[in-house]
């Protein structure tokens, strides 16, 4: 059984009962490309080759992580967000392995364990404030969260003026092309949930104003 841990890369809760796991760690660290497949069964695969990513796409994709370091950093304008969309689109399939630039940084690069902790603050400063339009208003204590989810029945107008001081949160997922209309409580979901970035980059400052203009202009669902 193959289990998608894609938004759960720090939680422990996940791949107790499964055979393989996989994690993205792009989702929450600055690292250009790569995925992990943790296996929990006795195979060999060290004859498996795998090819490196392709060179045209992955210095796109290394250009867009270095824009957007900048971004968090100094502001200014959002070129990054079109080559990440870009990217996401074009992005190889097949067997590739992870860059070496990718590789060293999460092997050593990271302060794996003051990332959860600040992940799991913001969450909680900003589920003091919004706790009324929060989808899971607790945390267990195995979860690092990847963002705070709210739901909101004017989600769009609230993205917007998110948007128009400087603050983007994603929406996870748009479905409308996707799932039946049939489903209608999937689509009502997707039509109203909002992810509020929370994750190690942000301090509980940020998190105090993105609370403070969402609670301006949220309408409850």
């Amino acid at each position: 059984m193959l289990e998608d841990a894609c938004q759960a890369l720090h939680s422990s809760h996940v791949g107790k009962f499964s055979d393989f796991v996989l994690f993205s760690p792009r989702k929450f660290l600055n690292v250009p490309d790569g995925g992990i497949l943790r296996y929990n069964v006795n195979l060999d695969f060290s004859e498996i080759q795998l090819k490196n990513p392709p060179t045209v796409w992955w210095l796109k994709t290394l250009n867009a992580t270095i824009l957007r370091r900048e971004f968090d950093l100094y502001g200014g304008e959002r070129s990054w967000f079109q080559l990440f969309q870009e990217t996401d689109s074009d992005g190889p399939i097949g067997p590739y392995a992870m860059s070496i630039l990718s590789k060293t940084l999460l092997e050593n690069c990271f302060d794996y364990l003051s990332i959860c902790r600040k992940r799991i603050e913001n969450y909680q400063v900003l589920n003091d404030h919004l706790s009324q339009f929060a989808l899971f208003s607790k945390l267990p204590p195995d979860v690092v969260p990847l963002g705070y989810p709210i739901r909101l029945k004017n989600r769009n107008h609230v993205r917007q003026m998110l948007f128009d001081h400087n603050i983007y949160p994603p929406v996870h997922w748009p479905i409308r092309e996707m799932v039946p209309k049939k489903f209608i409580k999937s689509h009502h979901l997707a039509d109203t949930i909002l992810t509020l970035v929370c994750d190690q980059r942000y301090n509980p400052t940020d998190m105090e104003r993105t609370a403070e203009i969402v609670l301006q202009y949220a309408q409850m669902n």
